[in-house]
């Protein structure tokens, strides 16, 4: 087995025991799995653009819902299920970024920083608005895990941090907005 290939099961199985316990969703269960690896790992990884791309587009959604969940804040004030998801997907955002410093690469710009976000005519249709947008959530990490989980172009730790924040989305976020929407 190569060193690059034992690095990555390290980093996958010291993912795993720290992110995926009990399917909370805690600051310090993120913060511990997303923390950067060793750079041998990143200077000995080899990423495929194909993974890079999913890396992306999982920090774009991530990052739009921040924008999204903030916005509604701003309009209809710090409630929940609004401020408590807010702080979960910077967690989520968090995660992915420690991925791209393992890995070495480059972070893309957020193009959610300075946009324009409509938000709905009540909190209720926010929240409606919110279960769509986390199903939306969901489909793109189905579609991503693939990705993560081909052997010639994914990556195991970046496999874990998919799973946990599709998880995250599935079981912790949409029950969540779909309580306060109906």
């Amino acid at each position: 087995m190569s060193n690059v290939h034992l690095l990555a099961v390290a980093a996958s199985l010291s993912l795993a025991m720290t992110g995926c316990r009990t399917g909370s969703d805690t600051t310090d269960e993120m913060a511990a799995a997303s923390a950067p690896a060793p750079a041998a790992m990143a200077a000995a990884s080899v990423v495929s653009p194909e993974l890079e791309d999913a890396l992306a587009e999982a920090l774009d959604d991530e990052r739009h819902a921040i924008a999204f969940y903030e916005a509604v804040m701003a309009r209809y004030g710090r409630r929940r299920p609004f401020s408590n998801i807010v702080n979960a997907e910077r967690r989520h955002a968090n995660a992915l970024l420690a991925q791209y410093r393992r890995l070495g690469l480059t972070v893309p710009a957020d193009r959610w920083m300075e946009a324009t976000i409509e938000v709905p005519d009540s909190f209720r249709a926010a929240c409606a608005a919110s279960v769509d947008a986390e199903v939306r959530n969901v489909a793109i990490y189905d579609r991503l895990l693939a990705v993560a989980r081909d052997p010639d172009l994914g990556d195991p730790a970046v496999l874990n941090v998919f799973e946990r924040l599709r998880w995250a989305s599935q079981e912790r976020h949409l029950p969540a907005f779909k309580r306060c929407s109906g």
